[in-house]
């Protein structure tokens, strides 16, 4: 039981789903009247170890199109967000982001640096990170898509920040983010915590390795992860497909953008 709330979160907010379609399928390959428990543990064996199979050989595969669909785009910037005037002139949050940027390349500040300015970033596995300036548009979003987890080639450490806003440098075609720093990260019963900086970094779009979600307590903010175990579901046992994915099982932009909790 601590295993499955792991893995899969609250069983009372879960989908039985799932459960009821494999026991159906289960339950009609059972033919055997004298060993029926036998013959359904024989069933299950195969069906895991045919499972793995397709893990080491995936062209076995005979029906890929129900596989979620990993070949997206891995860099994918979406609905740009046109830089004001205004914002030029007399704009201290875009001063600051500009001013982040321009540390990052290595030159003096300049308030008019040839920038594109996106809401969303489409990650390697088709998830779409948001950024702050995106979820404060319009309407609030029901789960919060802005937090990320990434690899800082210069320190060689794991980050943890809140995206703010993602900009291409039209000079050197760079893409960034900038984002809000989780400081002062530690583990405590393998579980990251630390606080906000109120420092703004940037870093590559490259080194985000994945989508995380965070959970406050009093000072703290701890970061929630997917188990890496949820990569080895099938479409069916995820719950991908059906009335939230498209014909041929797959998440659309809506789904993807919801995976992470706040």
């Amino acid at each position: 039981m601590p295993i499955h709330i792991k893995w899969n979160g609250s069983i009372r907010v879960g989908s039985q789903a799932t459960v009821e379609r494999a026991i159906g399928e289960v339950g009609h390959k059972i033919r055997s009247k004298k060993s029926p428990f036998a013959n359904l543990a024989n069933i299950i064996f195969e069906k895991e170890l045919a499972k793995l199979l397709l893990l080491y050989y995936p062209a076995l595969d005979p029906t890929p199109s129900q596989q979620p669909n990993v070949s997206a785009p891995t860099c994918a910037l979406h609905k740009e967000i046109k830089i004001l005037k205004k914002e030029i002139k007399s704009s201290p949050e875009f001063h600051q982001h500009i001013h982040a940027i321009c540390d990052w390349l290595n030159i003096d500040f300049n308030a008019e640096l040839g920038l594109c300015r996106w809401e969303k970033f489409r990650l390697q596995m088709g998830h779409v990170l948001r950024s702050r300036l995106s979820e404060t548009q319009g309407k609030c979003p029901s789960q919060s898509a802005r937090y990320f987890e990434a690899y800082n080639d210069n320190s060689g450490k794991i980050v943890f920040g809140e995206a703010l806003a993602f900009f291409e440098v039209q000079e050197t075609n760079d893409v960034l983010v900038v984002y809000q720093q989780l400081s002062g990260c530690e583990q405590v019963l393998r579980k990251w915590r630390g606080v906000w900086s109120n420092d703004i970094k940037v870093l590559p779009v490259s080194k985000i390795t994945s989508l995380v979600g965070i959970w406050c307590y009093q000072q703290w903010v701890y970061i929630l992860r997917k188990h890496p175990g949820l990569a080895l579901l099938n479409v069916e046992e995820s719950g991908i497909g059906g009335e939230n994915g498209d014909e041929d099982g797959n998440e659309n932009e809506n789904d993807s953008e919801s995976v992470a909790v706040q």
